[in-house]
């Protein structure tokens, strides 16, 4: 089974346009690490209130405690370190983010990964 794990401003976006059905239809079942959950339930009603009808497919995860964690604080959020913690740990097939840094990093530990 493939697994996703997506970042806010996605599911804002989907939401937004009526689409988070898509996620669904296109993978069944995704991850959410659990600083994104609380992003959405903090700053975006709509969203969350559409992300809390669908845990059944929708899966929020605990980022078990990492020693590294730091290194990913440079310039992200918690939110967008979560997913690329919670996408290393589940060992993700697919990370879907929307923020030039964070996909600068999680481009860096896809090309290290490789090579070891």
């Amino acid at each position: 089974m493939r697994k996703e794990v997506l970042n806010t401003t996605p599911l804002i976006v989907l939401c937004n346009i009526g689409y988070l059905y898509l996620l669904r239809e296109l993978y069944g079942e995704v991850m959410i690490p659990r600083a994104v959950f609380e992003e959405i339930s903090i700053k975006h009603d709509f969203v969350y209130r559409q992300v809390a009808d669908n845990l059944d497919w929708i899966r929020v995860e605990r980022v078990r405690v990492r020693e590294d964690r730091s290194m990913y604080r440079t310039g992200l959020h918690d939110g967008e370190v979560e997913v690329m913690l919670l996408a290393q740990d589940e060992e993700a097939d697919l990370v879907i983010l929307d923020d030039s840094p964070a996909t600068r990093m999680a481009l860096r530990l896809v090309l290290k990964n490789a090579g070891e």
